[in-house]
Parts: structure tokens; C-alpha cells; sequence
């Protein structure tokens, strides 16, 4: 079907470098306040949901979530990182990847119900599975396939957002969405759905965005054909999905084994440590990507502006995260036990260990649009396939020393597997970074110059709040409540005196002027 290309919304939004520079730090601020409200809301749903769910309906929903993360990779097949990160890009590509968005969907959908008794049967070789829980792992798996397409509805229609740097629009549909999500998903647990209160969350959750989305964005697909050139785009997309694949089986490898091994009850811990870890880490690094891609695509001609941007963000990334994870990894038992009642303290050491990862996995994580934006989801590949391999030779290392010391109550035992999780993490992130700094032209050295002084200010706040725990601990007998905030509440204001530098650079990088 033809169109008028005067009623065809422009695919492209030009840049002088300055202005580039001004919805850089425009589109970052807004996904920042965007990301801050995001967790807010999380940390809201996550309070209520642990107080009237058990940790087992979080383990049945763990089980089913690696596999449909898993489908759902090839859903996008990385097609919307090529929309937003694409040099020039037209209608019609975005239309043809739209429609094999959709396709793949469907056919993603298919899968999931088919594979459900096999997921089924896998975790449930070892008998840790009742009969309600398993009849509910395999209806969980069927029902929650359904989401692949409602995300494949508006994937482009969010990349096209991104790619014109409209990103306080993006992120305000997000967090309508999630809204919704959380909203439903509290209403159906307190009504007593049980783990089902989780399924219609996301079930919400994905037709609100889909719905905005479709109202935000003007572009529409055309009709579907075949003569749309796509293939360099089909190109990339299969190396950033082939890389996706790995990341996910190495974030995921883990949970699957604690499922497998421990049951629903281990695996709601440990997913949930896990979780909770991760979301500064999201609150940090989505915003970051969501702008890093395309402003790094736009000045990608300017090797000296390049490099600038790659080592700012990874600035912001130190700045933000190395306090958060050295202090979660100090606080996280109070932090855990205030949000989710002492029910969930068998996973407060587990959560103290991941959050040792916070300090690592930002920079893992913004690797990939530096990659993405050179065009070398080649070497992204190549990269997550070596730190899958690191990553699984821990985790068997932190499962067999679990072993070897006889540890036998799961939480335990999870720990010891997080931690191995954790060292090879760390182990392998000088080299992936020297790899992908390597692949654009940016130095190691510069990295270790901008990390310099939020790590030091951050290693001074973790002294300072470690000595003033124990202080409080062999002196007064403080509500766990009351413990947590005066700790947290030293620990910001050291860092803030050590690191005012840092911030004062950082708030000048998020002026909209």
C-alpha cells in the first residue's frame, strides 16, 4: 500500500554536535527521573507482594521466566537495537521488521506452550514439585507465552522514540505501564490469586505500553512485503541476538541450577536477592543505554566527541552504582528484612553478595551499546561468549566449595553459588572492557582515570558506615527500620562530602541547557 510521504512521519531527527550534546543530556535526565519513579513503583508492588504472597509463588514464577526470557530473545532478534542504532533507516525496513516482530511472536507463543511439560518434567526430575505446584507451572508457562506478542506490538514503535532521543516520552509510557502492572498485580494477590497476581501484572503491564505506545508514536506499519531492504539490518540483528543469548544464558544459568536443585522456595530467595540487586543496576543503566545508543550512532563521524560520550557515561555509571553496591552490600539483610518481613531473611546474605556485583555489572552492561553503536555485534558476540564460559566455571566452582564445606540449609548453599557468580564477574571485567575500548579506540587507562575518584569516595563511605554499624550494634538496640536509615543516611552524606566533585560534575552534565 502506498503512502503520501507528506503524511509519513519523519524517520530521522538531525543533531548539530551541540545540540547533540543538549538531548544527550536532556534525553538522560528524563530517563533518570523516569527510571527513579520506575523503582519507586517496584519497590511499592515488591513491599505488598511479599507480605501476601509466599517466596514459593516468586520460585514458580522464577522457573517459568528463564525460558520465556529465553523465547522471547528471538522475538525481537535484536531488530529494535537496529531501528534505534541504524545510521538511516526507512519506513519500510521499520514496517518489514515490525511484521516479523510480530510473526516471531506468534511463533514464540506456540513454543512456550509446547515446551511447557518438558519444563515441567525438568524441574520436577528430583520430586520438589507438589502436584498443585507443578500443575501450576505448567499452566503459568502456557498463559505467560501469550506475552511475547504483546511485546512484539510495540517494540519498533518504542525504537523509533528512542532513536529521535524522545525519551522522556518513552519512559513515561513505560512507567504508565508498569503502574498498571503493579497496580493489578497488587489487586489479585490481596484477592488471593497467589502466584497468578504475578501473571497479571505483566499481563497489564504489556497491554497499557502496547496501547500508549501505538498512541505516541504517529508511524504505522505499511503492509507487509518482501521488498524492503533489510538484510544488513537482519545482519546485525542475528549477531546481537546471538549475543543476547549468551548474556541471558549466563545471567540465568544460576537460577535455573538452583531450581533444578533446591526447589521453588531456594530459587524465590535467590531470584529475589538477585532481582532486588539488579534494579539500581537497571535504574542506572537503562537510562544510560537508552540515550548511549543514539548518541553515540549520531557522533560516530567525530572520533574525539565518541570517545568523550563513551567515557562520560561510564562516569555516570561509577558515580551511581560503585556507593549503591558497597552499601547494599553492608545494609542488605536490614534492607531486605524492612521490605519484606523477617520471612525473607534466609535471603539477606544472598543479596549482600550480589550486591557486590552492582559495582561490576554496570560497566558489563553498557558494553553492549558501545559495541552496538561501532556496528560490531560481531565482537559483542564473541565477547559474551567468553564471559558465559567464565561465568558457568564459577558458579560450579561456588557450588562445589558449598559442597565441599557440606553446606546444607539452600540458602546457604546459594550463597556460595552467588559468589562464584559474582568472582567471575569480576575476574573477567578488565578484559571484556579492554576488548570493547579496544573495538572504538578508547584507552583502559581513561576508564581507570574517571573511575578513580567515585571508587575512592565509595570505599571511605563503606569504612565509615561499617565502623558506625558496629558501633550502633554493640551499643544501642535499634528497630532494624531505624538502623537501616541512620546507616543509610551516613553513608550519603559521606559520600557526598568525599565524591562532591564527582557530583557537581554529574549535575552539570544533566543541565538541559
Amino acid at each position: 500500500m502506498d503512502r503520501n510521504p507528506q503524511q509519513t512521519p519523519s524517520l530521522e531527527t538531525s543533531f548539530t554536535p551541540e545540540g547533540l550534546k543538549r538531548a544527550v543530556r536532556g534525553g538522560t535526565l528524563a530517563t533518570l527521573a523516569g527510571q527513579v519513579a520506575s523503582q519507586i513503583v517496584s519497590l511499592v508492588q515488591i513491599a505488598v507482594l511479599y507480605r501476601w504472597l509466599a517466596p514459593s509463588d516468586f520460585g514458580l514464577l522464577g522457573m517459568v521466566l528463564p525460558l520465556l526470557l529465553f523465547l522471547r530473545l528471538f522475538t525481537t532478534l535484536g531488530l529494535n537495537v537496529a531501528t534505534v542504532g541504524h545510521a538511516e533507516i526507512s519506513s519500510e525496513q521499520v514496517s518489514a521488521l515490525f511484521w516479523l516482530n510480530v510473526a516471531l511472536g506468534i511463533v514464540t507463543t506456540i513454543a512456550a506452550a509446547a515446551l511447557a511439560p518438558a519444563l515441567v518434567w525438568f524441574y520436577d526430575v528430583r520430586g520438589l514439585l507438589s502436584a498443585e505446584n507443578a500443575r501450576a507451572l505448567l499452566w503459568i508457562t502456557v498463559v505467560l507465552g501469550g506475552t511475547a506478542v504483546l511485546s512484539a506490538l510495540a517494540a519498533q514503535h518504542q525504537a523509533l522514540m528512542e532513536r529521535r532521543l524522545q525519551l522522556a516520552r518513552v519512559n513515561g509510557l513505560r512507567l504508565a505501564g508498569q503502574i498498571a502492572g503493579a497496580s493489578a498485580g497488587i489487586i489479585a494477590a490481596v484477592a488471593g490469586a497467589g502466584v497468578w497476581a504475578l501473571v497479571a501484572a505483566q499481563y497489564v503491564e504489556l497491554i497499557v505500553l502496547a496501547a500508549i505506545a501505538w498512541l505516541a508514536e504517529p508511524w504505522r506499519p505499511h503492509a507487509p512485503t518482501t521488498r524492503a531492504p533489510v538484510r544488513e539490518l537482519l545482519h546485525f540483528g542475528g549477531h546481537y541476538t546471538a549475543s543476547s543469548v549468551l548474556f541471558f544464558l549466563g545471567a540465568n544459568v544460576d537460577k535455573v541450577l538452583v531450581g533444578a536443585v533446591f526447589g521453588p522456595v531456594a530459587l524465590g530467595y535467590y531470584s529475589q536477592a538477585f532481582n532486588l540487586a539488579m534494579k539500581p543496576v537497571l535504574a542506572v543503566t537503562t537510562p544510560v543505554t537508552g540515550v548511549m545508543l543514539p548518541a553515540l550512532g549520531r557522533a560516530a563521524r567525530d572520533p574525539q566527541q565518541y570517545r568523550e560520550i563513551v567515557l562520560a557515561f561510564y562516569r555516570l555509571v561509577a558515580i551511581l552504582l560503585l556507593p549503591t553496591g558497597l552499601g547494599l552490600a553492608i545494609v542488605g539483610t536490614e534492607a531486605l528484612v524492612v521490605l519484606g518481613g523477617e520471612e525473607w531473611l534466609p535471603a539477606g546474605e544472598v543479596l549482600r553478595v550480589f550486591a557486590l556485583l552492582i559495582v561490576v555489572q554496570g560497566f558489563v552492561n553498557i558494553a553492549g551499546s558501545v559495541f552496538a553503536s561501532a556496528g560490531r555485534a560481531d565482537r559483542l558476540m564473541m565477547a559474551a561468549g567468553v564471559l558465559l564460559l567464565v561465568i558457568v566455571q564459577g558458579i560450579c566452582a561456588g557450588w562445589f566449595f558449598g559442597s565441599l564445606f557440606e553446606v546444607q540449609f539452600p540458602a546457604q548453599a546459594a550463597t556460595w553459588i552467588a559468589g562464584g557468580y559474582f568472582l567471575a564477574i569480576a575476574i573477567a571485567l578488565l578484559p571484556y572492557l579492554w576488548f570493547c575500548f579496544a573495538t572504538v579506540g578508547v584507552r583502559l587507562t581513561d576508564w581507570f582515570r574517571v573511575l578513580r575518584r567515585p571508587l575512592m569516595a565509595s570505599i571511605s563511605m563503606a569504612l565509615v558506615v561499617i565502623a558506625l554499624r558496629r558501633v550502633v550494634l554493640s551499643t544501642f538496640d535499634l528497630p532494624t527500620a531505624v538502623l537501616l536509615l541512620l546507616e543509610i543516611a551516613v553513608g550519603v552524606a559521606v559520600y557526598a562530602l568525599m565524591a562532591r566533585g564527582e557530583i557537581v560534575w554529574l549535575k552539570s552534565q544533566l543541565r538541559r541547557d
